[in-house]
């Protein structure tokens, strides 16, 4: 499992809050499994969320500068990821990430998209 800088500083809060993921969860009003998905950079990271932890942990200028820093380096490290596609394919992947930030996909859609992103690749093993 690969965890984004995001993740990597939000846990790292957490512990030191004395937290779970599900306690958090909960003071963020959002399921623990979003809150784990985003940690992991399954899901993109919500600016309202970022306002929430600040104003629920009562968090310092500086401690919120961090975690945006934080946020920053999360980003890059998901653009990285698409520089290294065929340049040619870099509109069509920036397009459908900002098609894609437009919805909440449900599970089973965002395992669809997988599934064809292993198709894709040839990792597959029910392609044929």
């Amino acid at each position: 499992m690969n965890i984004t800088e995001f993740g990597k500083f939000i846990r790292k809060f957490r512990l030191d809050h004395d937290e779970r993921l599900f306690d958090m969860a909960q003071k963020l009003e959002v399921s623990s499994a979003f809150l784990s998905s985003v940690e992991t950079g399954k899901k993109s990271i919500p600016q309202k969320m970022l306002n929430k932890i600040k104003t629920v942990y009562n968090m310092s200028g500086e401690c919120f500068q961090r975690l945006n820093d934080a946020v920053k380096k999360t980003a890059e490290t998901a653009k990285e990821g698409i520089v290294k596609c065929d340049n040619a394919h870099i509109p069509i992947v920036e397009r459908f990430a900002r098609e894609c930030s437009k919805y909440d996909l449900k599970e089973n859609e965002m395992i669809e998209i997988e599934n064809f992103i292993k198709k894709l690749r040839g990792e597959d093993k029910n392609a044929e």
